[in-house]
């Protein structure tokens, strides 16, 4: 579950549920060689995708769902401007 309760993009939480344990990761806690806190976010979900393909697997999310998700911040985003 992708979170931010903000208007500010780079505060958020991020909740992974594996396995029925649940991992929380925030964004202000996020620092590796001054690289964009993104950057660990974004390696870790590459990470589960590559173990899913590697396990011929369903990745959930799926891009499908992700790609919605990213079409309805864009619209909601219009309607503030």
């Amino acid at each position: 579950i992708l979170e931010n309760r903000d208007r500010v993009v780079d505060n958020f939480t991020l909740t992974i549920y594996k396995a029925g344990k649940k991992e929380v990761i925030k964004s202000n806690d996020i620092t590796v060689n001054n690289e964009d806190e993104r950057v660990k976010i974004v390696r870790k979900l590459a990470s589960r995708f590559i173990d899913a393909c590697i396990q011929s697997e369903q990745v959930v999310p799926s891009f499908k769902e992700g790609l919605r998700v990213q079409e309805l911040i864009e619209e909601i985003r219009k309607e503030q401007i």
